[in-house]
């Protein structure tokens, strides 16, 4: 009897010793989707006596293909049993001290939590042996409402760096808090499974806008819905893009779940979209409502290079961050398309390479940036500024000019009238000076053509009759009168 009890308790210490030793720290709670703001965060509980350094191991999203490194933040990169810590996208990491502070053991890392649906994994360096891991849809809660998710896929209040607030406390049969926090983080991916199905079922169907904030003045805006309940869709969408303008889904299926907008003017639109649980139904189902922030698209071609290395330099003077993905840099003869996740850092820019895009010198004069939609956003040739020359300040040689001299004449008696003309002229020397720099200008008649052409004619018709007459009339007073004559008037003299 006494040697079942000794290898009863050896074979217990033993047990108990492996799990001190290869225990590892677990993924207590996530943040992935808060309401208004993109702050992802992940956070690590070591339940064991062992303490574990967390920037020795790596973290790993199914959204990516590497492990991404930990580094400390603030507090202690060594996680005491007991204790928490807080990975923050190093991108978020201000904006997740400005929520809940900076006090305990944060780190940061590069990555993202996905919207839809994604797995969290931590490792020693090899992803597949991870040391814990969770699987998350937006079905189980924490999209966009406000709460975390729990190790279980719990919804609940946030609260990084603290213990959770749906813990079960005591289970009654005498364990201490320790051993139920053990209990409740060794929990198997059965028990999770089950615990996404009972809140699929709890839950109603909820819609949710989807859109990269903010957005960009004349650049097509991406909307898409996401529903908690994928097997409840809607069968007709209302939106309201807040700018006057609405779009309804007709008759049609299946519902398209992406729609594109574009903002003419900058601003804060709140968007809403209703859903509708069949196309004739009169009241939404249900509805969601953003605020959208819409500012001028300031991206552009600011340089480009010379023959040497025709690089082409793009430039985004906004304060926010710019996705560029398939936008396209054009000439007449050739096309560069950027790559997806071509995202523009705020106030920075991007120096592209002739090697990668193919440019050439003289390619500049047509070089065009477009949009995803193929809409052109910077013309880089409206951006060259042309050169200014400036003209010589040609001087003319000084000349002297003299008073004006009166010379008049006579032109003779036409018609019986003197008409005296006086020419005023002025010679090359006099008035008291000399004249600088004297510049031509064309000086405009106040004679209307028009008039004087008429006047012409009729004066050239009238002179005609005048002329006509005259001679006609003086014809006829030189002609001298004709005598009749009859045979009887002549005497014939005989010689």
């Amino acid at each position: 009897m006494l040697k079942k009890i000794i290898l009863v308790l050896f074979g217990f210490v033993f047990l108990f010793s492996y799990n001190l030793v290869f225990a590892s720290p677990i993924i207590n709670e996530f943040m992935y989707d808060l309401d208004g703001a993109d702050i992802d965060w992940v956070e690590i509980y070591n339940g064991d006596s062992t303490d574990v350094d967390i920037t020795t191991l790596k973290l790993f999203i199914s959204n990516s293909t590497s492990n991404h490194g930990i580094i400390k933040y603030s507090g202690s990169q060594i996680l005491n049993e007991g204790e928490y810590g807080i990975i923050v996208p190093t991108s978020q990491i201000s904006a997740f001290t400005s929520r809940w502070g900076d006090s305990g053991n944060l780190f940061t890392s590069s990555f993202s939590l996905p919207n839809e649906s994604a797995t969290i994994e931590i490792n020693n360096g090899d992803k597949n042996l991870p040391l814990d891991s969770v699987s998350y849809t937006s079905a189980a809660g924490g999209s966009g409402d406000e709460n975390s998710l729990s190790g279980s896929l719990i919804p609940s209040t946030p609260t990084p760096g603290a213990e959770n607030q749906t813990s079960s406390g005591d289970n009654g049969d005498g364990n201490n808090d320790d051993d139920n926090s053990d209990s409740g983080t060794t929990s198997d991916s059965s028990s999770k499974k089950n615990d996404v199905e009972t809140i699929q079922k709890l839950l109603v169907n909820k819609i949710k806008i989807i859109v990269k904030s903010p957005a960009f003045v004349g650049v097509p805006v991406e909307f898409t819905v996401n529903n908690t309940v994928p097997e409840n869709s809607c069968g007709k969408y209302f939106w309201n893009f807040g700018d006057g303008n609405s779009e309804e889904t007709g008759k049609m299926y299946p519902i398209p779940k992406k729609f594109t907008h574009i903002y003419y003017y900058e601003g804060e639109y709140i968007v809403t979209l209703e859903c509708y649980k069949s196309y004739l139904s009169l009241e939404p189902e249900t509805s969601d409502k953003i605020t959208l922030k819409v500012v001028p698209a300031d991206i552009l071609i600011s340089r480009v290079g010379d023959e040497k290395d025709f690089f082409v330099e793009i430039s985004n003077n906004t304060s926010f961050e710019a996705d560029i993905s398939n936008w396209i840099l054009l000439s007449n003869w050739k096309k560069f398309v950027f790559p997806k996740n071509s995202i523009l850092k705020p106030k920075n820019k991007i120096i592209i390479s002739s090697k990668i895009t193919n440019f050439s010198l003289g390619d500049e004069s047509t070089l065009r940036l477009l949009n995803s939609q193929g809409e052109v956003v910077f013309d880089y040739l409206s951006f060259i500024e042309p050169v200014k020359v400036l003209a010589k300040n040609y001087t003319q040689p000084k000349v002297a000019v003299s008073e004006p001299v009166d010379n008049t004449f006579n032109i003779a008696d036409v018609a019986g009238n003197n008409i005296e003309i006086k020419k005023m002229a002025s010679s090359s020397t006099g008035l008291n000076g000399l004249v600088d720099n004297l510049s031509a200008e064309v000086i405009k008649s106040d004679v209307n053509v028009k008039d004087n052409f008429k006047y012409g004619i009729f004066g050239l018709i009238a002179f005609l009759g005048i002329g006509t007459s005259a001679a006609y009339f003086v014809r006829n007073r030189n002609r001298k009168p004709t005598l009749e004559t009859n045979e009887n008037d002549f005497e014939i003299i005989d010689g």
